[in-house]
């Protein structure tokens, strides 16, 4: 077995700030400080992760937008894309301007935006609303993907599934937006954000059970762009810095953070933020012993290595996926985590398509 070893923080999601103009009753980063690293300092912690092995970087919060008007996101997207990062961000929508992506749409490969119901009442009880009545979640979210076609930047959208939308059949929205990728998150609590007494809210009246979530996820893992996750992948499947450059360590069911790696470096950091007990999930490096390549193997791929009798050659045996829907959110899980990615991912429809356009003559690209 191919032991994963040299692990690197291939992949971070940067909540920069914790500042909000909306009110999610869920929420699980609240706005416990109004925080915000002066920008060359949050370039610097970029180019300290960058030169740790960081192949791509997710912007959230809070909500990015909130700051500067989203210039202060912007400039760091645009310092990370000159690095040769993947980039993305993830943001409610309601502040995203066409001016905006005028100036950094070229810059970036990803936006999420944040939904969680297509009926409007729903997303102002869950408090996903900024109180502007002229102004619903789905206006923005229909907004912003017209948007992201318009500039060529690949829409996503994420949803967390509660106590107030676990019964509804979002499958004709999802269809009618056709995001790349659909991410769903089971409600979860995270003690002095979301519960417990330091909190500013108390979340445990949206919490959803195992059976509520897999029942929602019943109804829609036929769309080919579902990606769910419950309470017990998300607590340990995210490299986390917040606002400060700190490392969050999720694993107790709190955010205990490290040190700032600019005060101590990314391998310091590293090592209080609890990413060793995330080792199966991280990025393995594997050098083929003829070639002398060195890939990067999404966690996804399972190898094994055997030896012929004359010793001459390495066999390496992957674990092949049964269907399409697997194969698209495989590639599309490791592109997110840094492997190479294109605009054009936007124009793959199937398989074959899929194929042609990244795999076929382009065996190092097949495997990172």
């Amino acid at each position: 077995m191919v032991k994963c070893q040299n692990i690197i923080p291939l992949s971070v999601n940067y909540h920069l700030t914790r500042a909000c103009n909306y009110k999610c009753k869920f929420c699980f980063h609240m706005a416990i400080t109004s925080d915000v690293l002066p920008l060359v300092q949050s370039k610097r912690g970029i180019q300290m992760l960058y030169d740790a092995g960081m192949k791509k970087i997710n912007f959230s919060g809070g909500e990015p937008f909130c700051i500067q008007r989203g210039s202060f996101v912007g400039d760091l997207v645009k310092f990370s894309k000159e690095l040769g990062l993947a980039t993305s961000i993830v943001s409610n929508g309601s502040l995203i301007t066409d001016a905006w992506f005028q100036s950094y749409s070229k810059y970036l490969d990803i936006l999420a935006i944040s939904c969680d119901s297509f009926d409007d009442e729903c997303n102002r009880n869950a408090g996903r609303t900024n109180g502007a009545d002229n102004r619903s979640q789905l206006y923005h979210i229909r907004r912003v993907r017209d948007l992201c076609y318009q500039y060529n930047v690949i829409f996503k959208i994420n949803s967390v599934i509660h106590s107030l939308n676990y019964n509804e059949n979002m499958r004709e929205a999802i269809d009618e937006l056709q995001p790349v990728r659909w991410k769903v998150f089971q409600c979860l609590l995270i003690e002095g954000e979301s519960f417990g007494k330091d909190a500013l809210r108390d979340a445990g009246p949206m919490v959803i059970t195992d059976k509520q979530f897999e029942q929602f996820c019943a109804t829609h893992r036929h769309l080919k762009c579902f990606v769910p996750e419950s309470n017990s992948f998300m607590r340990n499947s995210y490299l986390i810095l917040d606002e400060r450059t700190r490392f969050l360590d999720c694993r107790y069911g709190r955010k205990d953070p490290s040190p700032s790696i600019l005060d101590v470096g990314v391998e310091a950091a590293l090592n209080r933020s609890g990413f060793d007990e995330k080792i199966g999930k991280g990025i393995q490096k594997w050098t083929d012993k003829q070639s002398k390549q060195t890939f990067l193997i999404s966690p996804e791929l399972i190898l094994t290595e055997s030896q012929s009798s004359n010793n001459e050659k390495t066999t390496v045996t992957v674990r092949m996926l049964p269907t399409e829907n697997g194969l698209v959110n495989v590639w599309l899980r490791n592109a997110e985590a840094g492997g190479r990615i294109g605009s054009q991912l936007a124009g793959v429809q199937n398989t074959s398509d899929l194929y042609e356009k990244y795999f076929k003559d382009d065996q190092a690209m097949a495997i990172t």
